[in-house]
């Protein structure tokens, strides 16, 4: 049995998706960092992490940490995390 409950359209529907993602996100307090070296090898990390409601992306790292340096000379970055599901996926 199917069942619709109509079409949301434009600002509505990705307020509503934007609501869903961050209540899904803001529970996750762990992600990937992938980063890539001077030499063009990818890299990754695990940081802590913290989530605001318009969905950006916080994490802090110290100077002396391997991404510091990737991310001020190549601030090309992808973050993953574990869904709900037990799965992989980036962000």
């Amino acid at each position: 049995m199917e069942c619709s409950m109509g079409r949301r359209t434009g600002a509505k529907q990705r307020s509503l998706k934007q609501k869903g993602l961050y209540k899904f996100m803001s529970k996750k307090r762990l992600a990937v960092l992938s980063t890539i070296t001077d030499s063009g090898q990818p890299r990754a990390a695990f940081v802590g992490m913290a989530l605001t409601p318009p969905l950006e992306i916080i994490f802090r790292t110290v100077k002396s940490s391997r991404k510091y340096p990737d991310l001020k000379k190549n601030p090309r970055r992808r973050l993953g995390g574990w869904l709900h599901n037990g799965s992989f996926g980036a962000i």
